[in-house]
């Protein structure tokens, strides 16, 4: 291989990489730092680079870069049984019969719920 030709390689590619890392570096501060490598990788074909997601991932590292992540909330399945509570509020829910209802009051509303059988009957003033 000629070393003269290796030579414009390596430079090329330098240049060129140096050139897709302020491409990235803009996506990622544009979309407020929440771009992924998957997404900086499609938004970089849209601008008309192609390169494989792997390089995008590669760039990215080397930039010290990373997409912010909230990630969603996954209960997880209790062992233990939760220890009921003192009842601090003092409000009574229990019913002598089916017609009885419950009533609760909240910002100046009242709510007041009769049981009819199955049915359920939700009224508020």
């Amino acid at each position: 291989m000629d070393p003269i030709g290796s030579i414009l390689r390596k430079e090329m590619t330098s240049v060129f990489n140096f050139i897709i890392e302020h491409q990235i570096l803009e996506i990622y501060t544009v979309n407020r730092k929440r771009y992924g490598s998957p997404k900086i990788n499609m938004a970089l074909k849209e601008y008309g680079t192609n390169i494989s997601l792997k390089r995008t991932q590669r760039i990215m590292r080397k930039l010290g870069i990373r997409s912010i992540i909230i990630k969603k909330y996954r209960p997880t399945s209790s062992k233990y049984k939760v220890a009921e509570k003192v009842n601090v509020i003092k409000r009574n829910f229990s019913t002598t019969s089916l017609s009885n209802g419950l009533a609760h009051k909240k910002n100046n509303w009242i709510f007041y719920v009769k049981i009819y059988g199955y049915s359920i009957d939700l009224t508020g003033s």
